[in-house]
């Protein structure tokens, strides 16, 4: 998104409990006060994965109430290589927004991340090989950072923007999350919605395929991947127009909807009324905002 702030108001509202922001901050020179810079982001928690909010670091954009300052600590000769990947991130994450606000990053979880790239290297599938990355978890006893292993898919086009897989972090510490009892009841992120052009549906199954190592399902012009948390459905346009009534795809190859589990569907259609939503229904995922 390009409004952080905008993004929380509505992400509050449809009543998830969202974590503090972090922005990472440098000082841009010797004596000068530290400033945020590149991206900042925080998630919507739950015990087996989350949803991300990320947005580009502006000046002339507020930081919310409660953003997390987080000082980068780097020796002066490797904070250059650092700031020169952020940039990088930057740039690519702005020329998304160019096109829309939305769902732009897929992640999947992986419980052996050489396994899968061994798995994306049989199938053929380019990647930039496994990295360790640090995540920063909010939790029970605090702050916690730790360290993910992480690999992108690159080298061939990802229409739908950028897509990786990562190992989740330990479950003694993912259970231990604060910000995982959401005031709407949802407890998981239970399946990303891809919609594609109908002449090339069949090719992007066939890639998923790949990626994925498993065969698809298919019902009423879908066709869902079940992996061991969740779903991955990819649906033609016309599909979209008769699934998700009234909504169009923002691109034409584009993540265009996820679905939660929730505690109690009733309870969560109130909850989204009474704070202004208007709410449709599908004839297969049910109500949707």
């Amino acid at each position: 998104v390009w409004d952080m702030n905008a993004a929380l108001d509505v992400y509050r509202r449809l009543g998830f409990d969202c974590g503090t922001p972090a922005y990472a901050t440098v000082s841009p020179g010797q004596g000068q006060p530290p400033r945020p810079v590149g991206v900042a982001n925080t998630h919507i928690a739950f015990e087996d994965n989350f949803i991300e909010l990320f947005t580009i670091v502006r000046e002339d954009a507020a930081l919310p109430d409660g953003a997390e300052l987080v000082p980068i600590h780097a020796a002066p000769e490797v904070l250059p290589r650092i700031l020169d990947s952020m940039n990088r991130t930057v740039s690519r994450l702005r020329d998304r927004l160019t096109l829309f606000q939305g769902l732009q990053i897929l992640v999947l979880g992986s419980e052996d991340i050489a396994a899968s790239a061994a798995q994306l290297d049989r199938a053929n599938v380019c990647h930039g090989g496994a990295n360790v990355i640090q995540r920063r978890l909010s939790t029970v006893s605090g702050p916690v950072m730790t360290p993910v292993k992480f690999l992108e898919i690159d080298g061939e086009p990802v229409p739908e923007g950028r897509l990786g897989m990562a190992e989740n972090p330990p479950p003694e510490i993912a259970r231990n999350q604060l910000h995982l009892s959401h005031p709407n009841g949802a407890f998981a992120l239970a399946e990303v919605i891809l919609c594609v052009p109908e002449e090339e549906l069949n090719r992007h199954v066939s890639r998923y395929r790949r990626y994925l190592g498993l065969a698809p399902t298919e019902e009423n012009g879908r066709r869902t991947f079940e992996l061991h948390h969740g779903r991955i459905t990819l649906i033609s346009t016309s599909t979209l127009e008769v699934a998700l009534p009234g909504e169009r795809a923002p691109a034409s190859h584009a993540l265009v909807a996820f679905v939660v589990a929730v505690r109690n569907l009733s309870q969560t259609r109130a909850l989204l009324q009474a704070a202004g939503f208007a709410v449709s229904e599908s004839p297969h995922w049910g109500p949707f905002v």
